[in-house]
């Protein structure tokens, strides 16, 4: 062994597994766990679905509109999507041009020589337009009225599906 010593954090006790029944409440509480988490997970599915349902923000921000959260007694209920006009215009204007016949990087360097209101950056980038994220806007299905949730799955639940 190795001299580590365990300690329930929540009860201020010492875990051993010095006997055989130690060990057989080390695998009832992990199994309780378990139970725990797996009721969690399906609490969080049946209030998302029930906010997709009322038509309520599931997932994060949009480019052409802004997050709005709706207060109700005081206590934030829901969130809900506005169209935040200049980004609006914006995506409109790449769907004009793409129409026409200009390409996803002609766009972007259009909208970058315009100083076009773009997409917040990740990572510490700069703010702009390139190619991708062109393509990111004409393909995205909010823009043509298609509202949907519960599309990305756990790397485990696909390796696990593949299998």
């Amino acid at each position: 062994m190795a001299g580590v010593r365990v300690f329930f954090y929540l009860e201020d006790r010492e875990r051993t597994l010095n006997s055989p029944a130690d060990k057989v409440m080390l695998s009832l509480t992990a199994f309780a766990d378990e139970l725990e988490r797996d009721k969690a997970r399906q609490r969080t599915y049946d209030a998302m679905l029930g906010k997709a349902l009322a038509g309520h923000v599931t997932g994060g921000r949009v480019f052409g509109y802004d997050n709005v959260e709706v207060i109700v007694d005081s206590q934030r209920s829901h969130v809900v999507r506005r169209i935040n006009d200049a980004q609006a215009a914006v995506v409109r204007q790449i769907f004009d041009l793409c129409a026409a016949g200009s390409g996803y990087t002609r766009i972007a360097k259009l909208l970058n020589a315009e100083r076009a209101p773009a997409p917040q950056s990740q990572q510490g980038r700069p703010a702009g337009w390139g190619p991708s994220s062109v393509n990111d806007v004409l393909h995205r299905e909010l823009y043509r009225g298609v509202v949907f949730w519960n599309r990305s799955r756990k790397r485990i639940d696909a390796l696990r599906d593949a299998a």
